[in-house]
């Protein structure tokens, strides 16, 4: 039986009437990020990076086709996944009624991956998308604008997340924790940058089944140093497991 409140129309509505103010706040204020945003900065790339199309190669400048604007979703899909990444995925199912709206508004929407371009295509042929999506698999794109990381980086712990060094941010939180345990969250990709960097204490996995793709395996392709896991708790319930590991050191 359900715990959740109840009450009356009048409540409700009382209620919702407050709600609504708030969503108008929080409407403005996106409202004014979005502009903020628009007024960043330019900078002139001066890099050639050339891509895999379904129409053969093309340049950095080749993707605008005629736009003034060009909108890259960096799609996570590497090299040697099997699948596309599953969040990447239920996004990019929303690009096909989108994507020709830019257009006729002078911005051309493209997804890039690093993965071969006939791997793109084949998944993209399931998917049943009609985007267009470009292979940077002999570019050095995907790493230069930081979506992207070598081994080398992985080992060492220099990765530029959100921006700044993850170490770095990793140390405000830790500053604005006083001293108390932080919490990170995210998915295979973030661990290892975390592990690899020697920052993570413990680890909590959660298990769930997958409705698109295959997932990122938390250990593959990790180049980092060897890591040693203790088990401390297994808790598992309907659809899902709860695994939560000592990093030994």
């Amino acid at each position: 039986m359900t715990k959740h409140k109840t009450g009356t129309r009048e409540e409700w509505l009382a209620t919702r009437l407050e709600l609504l103010k708030a969503e108008k706040e929080l409407m403005q204020r996106s409202d004014e990020l979005a502009r903020r945003r628009q007024e960043l900065p330019w900078f002139r790339i001066d890099r050639e990076y050339h891509f895999e199309t379904e129409e053969g190669k093309a340049s950095l400048a080749d993707l605008f086709r005629g736009r003034s604007q060009l909108l890259v979703y960096h799609f996570m899909y590497g090299p040697d996944y099997k699948a596309g990444c599953p969040s990447c995925s239920a996004i990019a199912d929303g690009f096909n009624g989108i994507a020709v709206h830019l257009a006729n508004h002078d911005l051309m929407l493209w997804a890039i991956s690093r993965a071969p371009l006939a791997t793109l295509k084949a998944y993209k042929r399931r998917m049943g998308w009609g985007f267009p999506w470009a292979s940077s698999q002999d570019t050095d794109f995907n790493f230069d604008f930081e979506v992207a990381f070598t081994q080398e980086q992985q080992r060492s712990g220099n990765i530029v997340h959100n921006y700044r060094k993850a170490v770095f941010e990793l140390a405000q939180a830790w500053k604005a924790a006083g001293g108390k345990d932080v919490a990170l969250g995210g998915g295979a990709n973030v661990a290892q940058q975390y592990l690899a960097a020697g920052l993570i204490d413990e680890l909590e996995i959660h298990i769930v089944p997958l409705f698109l793709g295959s997932g990122v395996r938390l250990f593959d392709n990790f180049d980092g140093p060897n890591v040693k896991l203790e088990s401390i708790r297994t808790i598992a319930g309907p659809g899902v497991a709860h695994l939560k590991y000592r990093v030994l050191k």
